[in-house]
């Protein structure tokens, strides 16, 4: 539907781009994500090796501008940097936003989204440092998330983490605070609505009582906790999650139930930590900012779980992995080799998972 079949992206011309700005596609509002298609259809027809190796290099763009972030993050050390970049791409929860041709927005908003968490944080730096307010910066910070929402409506998560990274270098709140983030929520609305009715048209949206609220909590801590699992022990994966068989008297399995319990006890340990520094809070704030979207307390789609979506999130947790490697080599010098090594085995056993996924 998206490629071989798709009727809007075998034209490169201004009333076709027009055509796929005013329109919806299956169940779509990704406009930019079909100009995409269009372009290299005009290039390679439908050759699929184009359209996997745009994904590729679209992937390693991503992952070059995430080594930048996490090292403005760090403060600017390499080494956090390196680490977090290598946690954050050879992992097997990546393959399917890179090798699946027809999930092409990920590749694309990534891109954006990550260059305007770049724009941002700089402009949050600047300011950090007393020196003159870019505004610029934030205007280039709003261009990319413009881009990044017109891929994929899951940008609109980037004011959550703009709101963490104000927290992380604790930005007092106040109206400017507030009036910089006016243009991001807007356009995140205005586009959310957007995407709201282009679903709702396709019947993706449940709007049945096929779950009760209680259930719905239920499956929302179960994704919480099963995407922070996935992303670290990334084994047992599949193209398709569904819902648990659906009875009269429906019986959870047994993780459903545990899962309210880890997600508060995460939160006692979360909340703790800040009386030693803001990483964990940082990056628990930053994940559940860009999956509250997708937790599936309102149902979207058949499948109750997709690993694409841990993209956006691997970058915080990446980052929290990779601060407390430097944090322990530094602090305990001697511990230099034992945290390499084991750091050198589980990417050894990232890379061979990835390969084979």
């Amino acid at each position: 539907d998206l490629i071989i079949d798709n009727p809007l992206i075998r034209t490169l011309s201004f009333e076709n781009i027009k055509k796929i700005f005013t329109t919806f596609y299956f169940g779509n509002y990704q406009p930019l994500h079909l100009v995409s298609y269009s372009i290299e259809y005009h290039f390679w027809k439908l050759n699929p090796t184009g359209y996997h190796a745009v994904s590729l290099f679209m992937f390693l763009i991503t992952t070059s501008l995430v080594y930048y972030f996490t090292y403005l993050l760090g403060n600017k050390n390499k080494m956090l940097a390196i680490i977090a970049t290598l946690l954050f791409a050879i992992n097997a929860m990546r393959v399917e936003s890179v090798a699946w041709a027809a999930e092409r927005k990920d590749t694309l908003y990534s891109i954006f989204y990550v260059a305007a968490l770049i724009a941002y944080l700089k402009y949050v730096l600047f300011e950090k440092e007393n020196s003159k307010t870019k505004w610029s910066l934030l205007l280039y910070a709003f261009i990319f998330f413009t881009f990044s929402i017109f891929s994929k409506v899951m940008a609109v998560s980037i004011v959550g983490a703009m709101v963490m990274i104000d927290f992380y270098y604790q930005r007092k709140l106040n109206l400017k605070l507030v009036l910089e983030k006016l243009p991001f929520v807007v356009l995140s609305i205005i586009i959310g609505l957007k995407q709201v009715k282009a679903t709702a048209s396709s019947g993706s949206i449940d709007t049945s009582d096929q779950f009760s609220h209680l259930d719905r909590l239920l499956i929302v801590c179960r994704n919480l906790m099963f995407y922070i699992y996935k992303m670290i022990v990334p084994v047992n994966l599949s193209a398709f999650y569904p819902y648990p068989t659906v009875a009269t008297n429906i019986s959870w399995p047994a993780e459903f139930y545990f899962a309210p319990v880890f997600v508060l006890i995460v939160l006692g340990l979360v909340i703790w930590s800040l009386k030693f520094n803001r990483v964990i809070f940082f990056t628990a704030g930053f994940i559940v900012a860009a999956l509250a979207l997708v937790l599936q307390y309102v149902a979207v789609g058949p499948a109750m779980f997709n690993e694409r979506y841990s993209l956006i999130p691997a970058i915080a947790l990446s980052f929290a992995i990779a601060y407390f490697c430097v944090y322990l080599i530094e602090k305990y010098p001697a511990s230099k080799q034992i945290v390499f090594g084991s750091a050198g085995a589980y990417l050894l056993v990232m890379f061979y998972l990835t390969f084979t996924r």
